[in-house]
């Protein structure tokens, strides 16, 4: 058999090996041509204001992904000051795929209801923030309460409004609300064949087990959260291993398990020539589901293992929302003073936000919407917007990130303005001509966060653990 770089210096196992062969048969050259390759970097951009920056970074668009883009370099660009602000999110390309075949088959409608069930870091989170838009709700949850910190860090600094953040068990959501997403994204933990070329440490943590073990995990996963679909309501199945036990055989567990679901083939013509079509499995045609190699498309796209499958669901799955006497999740209102929030945001922005502050954690928050799930399990209730002390309101970074665009004070800088450098690293900058109050720090019309100016000098806000050295 010929072997890949990685095999070459006896990381791969062979049992991993043998079984790629028995998948791609005459095409497992090209796959394990496309192994040595560098793996490829790719990003999404956040348009605010209905702009792109990426402040001359060397990147080419993704043809037939909106926003997309592919980075043709090695560097650290997580230090750019653009990163900072959130203008765009790194994201492995395949990744993007589950997604944007979904949005390419219209189904995930504007102003619906998503629940992005195993979200972090949070990637296909702000792709679906992008797709529902800012009359919908996107729920991002993350079982580990480590990566739901990072998870809600991704959110604050990308500055989405709609999106509340949960720290839950899947059977949660099940439970506590039935029939309420209109589009359910299952990106499930796997046992990563996909990411062996860009995690090679991936790797050591594989077994010829690992596939079985995690389609159990999986099934578990699905079962406990199909209930919160409402009828009509759309699935999306993703993993990024090449397993058939984790994929197809899964997709066919799913349809006899649950008649009411249906699969919805991928149509787009660009999905199409970026992936192959999905193995052959009883009660699956070949092709009903997608799969990305490194090699698919001739190796025009060229990013990691994927697989994904998009499903339908025509009727409600079991379960029926608690009687209780109050709806948990829902946030007791007024329990502060809302004459002196409503000042606040009259003194520091130039129109008030759409939606009423409540109070959450101890802190004036800007929930989208009332989730019926108990408080305990949310970790960020939309946008925090600060708390009072002594009667006046101390923003939060979240503040700055989400809102910054519609400050009264701004300062904003280039990518390369020293004075944006020295901001990073949490010195004091000046305001010239600036009147005194809470000010947003923006880089090419990007929120980065937040400022107190006083007498034309601008007293840095910005986090301590996100500064720069």
């Amino acid at each position: 058999m010929k072997s890949n770089g990685i095999s070459e210096n006896g990381e791969l196992p062979e049992a991993f090996l043998s079984r790629m062969e028995t998948i791609l048969g005459e095409s497992l050259g090209d796959f394990l041509s496309a192994m040595d390759a560098p793996p490829v970097r790719g990003l999404r951009a956040n348009p605010v204001g209905g702009k792109t920056r990426l402040g001359g970074l060397p990147v080419r668009p993704v043809p037939g992904i909106p926003d997309a883009f592919f980075l043709d370099t090695d560097e650290r660009v997580g230090r750019h000051p653009l990163h900072h602000a959130g203008a765009f999110y790194l994201q492995e390309p395949a990744a993007m795929l589950p997604v944007a075949a979904a949005a390419a088959e219209g189904l995930i409608p504007r102003g619906c209801r998503a629940l992005d069930l195993c979200a972090a870091p949070g990637g296909k989170t702000f792709q679906l923030a992008s797709a529902v838009g800012e009359d919908g709700l996107l729920v991002s949850n993350e079982i580990i309460p480590s990566r739901c910190a990072v998870l809600a860090g991704n959110v604050e600094r990308l500055g989405l409004r709609r999106v509340i953040v949960t720290n839950a068990e899947p059977r949660a959501f099940g439970k506590y609300t039935p029939g309420f997403f209109d589009v359910l994204l299952v990106d499930a933990p796997c046992s990563g064949e996909g990411m062996f070329r860009k995690t090679p440490e991936a790797i050591g943590e594989w077994t010829p087990a690992s596939p079985a073990s995690c389609a159990e995990r999986q099934r578990s996963i699905l079962s406990a959260a199909l209930p919160s679909l409402t009828a009509g309501g759309v699935l999306i199945y993703s993993t990024c291993t090449y397993s058939p036990e984790e994929n197809e055989e899964t997709v066919a567990w799913l349809l006899r398990e649950y008649p009411a679901l249906s699969l919805v083939p991928v149509t787009d013509p660009t999905v199409l020539s970026y992936t192959d079509p999905g193995l052959e499995e009883t009660g699956v045609p070949a092709g009903a589901t997608r799969r990305h190699y490194p090699h698919s498309g001739g190796g025009r796209f060229g990013g990691e293992g994927q697989f994904f499958a998009l499903f339908r669901l025509t009727a409600p799955i079991g379960g029926s929302a608690p009687k209780t006497k109050k709806r948990g999740g829902e946030v007791k209102r007024p329990t502060f003073d809302e004459k002196t929030v409503d000042a606040f945001f009259r003194e520091t922005l130039t129109r008030l936000p759409s939606v009423r502050g409540a109070l959450f954690k101890g802190k004036i928050t800007l929930p989208p919407a009332p989730l019926p799930l108990p408080e305990n399990l949310l970790y960020a209730n939309g946008v925090t917007v600060g708390e009072i002390r002594s009667g006046r309101i101390v923003p939060h970074h979240a503040f700055f990130s989400a809102y910054g665009t519609e400050f009264q004070r701004k300062l904003d800088f280039s990518p390369g303005d020293p004075a944006l450098a020295a901001y990073l690293h949490g010195d004091v900058i000046p305001a010239p001509d600036t009147s005194d109050g809470w000010g947003a720090v923006l880089c090419e019309g990007v929120p980065i966060g937040g400022v107190k100016i006083t007498g034309g000098t601008a007293k840095n806000q910005y986090p301590k653990g996100l500064r720069r050295n």
